[in-house]
């Protein structure tokens, strides 16, 4: 064994190790971030941020399941994905849904900015709270419906693992087209369709028009352009590294029944820990990429930070008087009562005397 092949091995098993942790810390901060932010009153009629804070909430839900069920199995010596027929179905459904979903929200966001940009009236009133609400629910059952076939085909053969045969290379392109080049394609090209809008907008307005707004108009126009900002940030980020974590797999596909070397294997295994931490990586990163994109999230941000904060503030501060009150209540009724009783065992022929 070479020095190189040593060297690899030891990165793989410490990327093994400390790639999860990282991301969970990193990923658990970012997505309480989201859910502060999202949650403000800035944004709470945004159909936009309500994709934003469901595609959070799924970042959340993907990432801990992944990385927690994952450093289980590598480090702590869990052996339920290999003895146990139930667990291994669940896992391999849920690793492969849960991010996929994420994926389909990012979708929704794009969607949901190119038709607030488009001149059509029709179009435009399908950006609205209430519509988001009912979309949501309904891209969530139909992507946990279509992959649900894992939960019959995955089993022990002998490692957990596709069916092999035909459901094998069924498994194979669903992966590549639904989970990658389907949504990412779309993720792209509602994108473009969102820049495309823009300028259109921006050339039939001109930069010398004196049309006068008000200053409703011009937050709303300033919050929209900062929430598509936001978007074309996440989603082009989001397409780079799905699309890097497809090509990977898609070598390891193609490549299983070739023969390798022990060197080969060895790279095949630092591949492996690549593509594992861009799948989780791109369920950790969306806080962190508005933070540096947008100035509009980072000073809503610190506002709902604030808002919390004094919010903390003030419950302790009437919890604090409500104690001291209490205690000078308390206080005062037993200073009473031990006086009642004092007056009580006294004779009343020492009371006339003093």
């Amino acid at each position: 064994m070479s020095s190189n092949e040593i060297l690899i091995q030891k990165i793989a098993r410490e990327m093994s190790l400390y790639t999860p942790i990282i991301l969970l810390i990193f990923g658990s901060y970012g997505s309480l971030c989201n859910f502060i932010t999202f949650t403000s009153k800035q944004l709470k009629t945004s159909s936009c941020a309500f994709y934003f804070l469901c595609t959070a909430i799924t970042e959340l839900i993907a990432f801990y399941f992944g990385l927690i069920s994952r450093l289980a199995s590598d480090r702590l010596g869990s052996t339920l994905f290999l003895t146990n027929v139930a667990y291994c179905k669940i896992r391999s459904y849920l690793v492969v849904a849960l991010p996929a979903l994420v994926t389909y929200m990012i979708l929704l966001t794009t969607i949901d900015r190119f038709m607030s940009t488009t001149n059509q009236v029709r179009y435009r009133s399908f950006s609205q709270l209430k519509v988001a609400h009912r979309i949501v629910p309904i891209v969530i059952i139909i992507s946990m419906i279509l992959t649900s076939h894992m939960l019959v085909f995955y089993n022990f053969f002998p490692a957990c693992t596709a069916q092999p045969g035909i459901y094998s290379v069924v498994y194979s392109v669903y992966l590549f087209i639904w989970t990658g080049i389907l949504p990412n394609g779309f993720i792209l090209l509602f994108s473009w369709l969102t820049i495309r809008n823009v300028i259109k907008t921006k050339q039939r307005v001109g930069p010398t028009t004196t049309t006068k707004i008000s200053k409703q108009q011009r937050h709303a126009q300033r919050t929209d352009s900062q929430l598509i900002v936001m978007m074309l940030s996440q989603a082009i980020l989001s397409c780079c590294l799905d699309l890097i974590r497809i090509a990977l797999y898609g070598y390891f596909v193609l490549s299983t029944d070739l023969p390798k070397s022990s060197y080969q294997r060895s790279i095949d295994g630092l591949l492996l820990q690549i593509s594992i931490f861009l799948l989780y990586g791109n369920c950790s990163k969306s806080f962190y990429v508005y933070t540096l994109t947008s100035g509009f999230f980072r000073k809503i941000f610190r506002y709902s930070i604030e808002y919390y904060f004094r919010k903390i503030l003030f419950i302790l501060h009437i919890k604090q008087d409500y104690d001291w009150n209490s205690t000078r209540f308390m206080q005062s009724t037993l200073n009473g009562s031990t006086l009642n009783y004092e007056l009580k065992t006294i004779p009343d022929r020492q009371i006339i005397k003093r």
